[in-house]
């Protein structure tokens, strides 16, 4: 990936931003919007309303972390836009963490909201996470470790997920001996932030 790639995939976002309407974007604008991230490299992105701004466009490293560093680099060139603000990676949700998940048949819907977790933290301040989620049971493991993933990203966004944790587990039920009154991943955040002394941000 080079500087003229990223150069011109942010002139054509800027000549192209008023297309993206949110609500009513074509099918074909957002193929050719696709293309445009796959000429830049093995990115996935997305578009929302934001958080400061009107919209907001994420470019994800696929929880990479070395993908994670090309993401950075691109977004650091965006241009400032009134309407528009960039992400090297997916954001926290803004509500339920309910998600749409496109597996090999077809899309399916989950809410992570009432899943529980129990946390495991080691010497250098990263985690293992047991999540209970019942409600994907039925996914196949390659299925229910996306969820998972998508799950804790609306909870504590990507870039923390991709730095704090280095084991997901997802079970549907805790074992004997493991806490029954485990708190709810919307609370993953709070927690993290309790245990580094209130230094995680957003």
């Amino acid at each position: 990936m080079t500087t003229t790639l990223i150069k011109s995939f942010w002139e054509w976002f800027a000549n192209n931003a008023y297309r993206l309407n949110l609500e009513s974007a074509s099918d074909a604008f957002l193929a050719e919007l696709d293309e445009q991230v796959v000429n830049l490299g093995d990115f996935a992105w997305e578009i929302g309303p934001g958080f400061h701004k009107e919209n907001q466009f994420v470019l994800s490293p696929h929880g990479d972390k070395e993908i994670l560093k090309q993401t950075r680099d691109v977004i650091e060139k965006a241009p400032v836009m009134d309407k528009w603000e960039f992400y090297p990676a997916r954001q926290p949700l803004q509500g339920d963490l309910v998600f749409i998940l496109h597996t090999d048949h077809g899309e399916i819907n989950f809410d992570a909201t009432n899943w529980q977790y129990i946390l495991y933290q080691f010497h250098d301040g990263t985690f293992d996470i047991i999540l209970k989620a019942s409600n994907i049971a039925a996914l196949s493991p390659a299925d229910q470790s996306l969820a998972a993933r998508l799950a804790i990203d609306g909870a504590i966004g990507e870039e923390k997920r991709i730095g704090l944790f280095v084991d997901i587990e997802v079970v549907e039920a805790f074992e004997d001996g493991e806490r029954t009154l485990a708190p709810t991943l919307p609370l993953l955040m709070d927690h993290l932030k309790q245990l580094f002394k209130n230094k995680l941000t957003r």
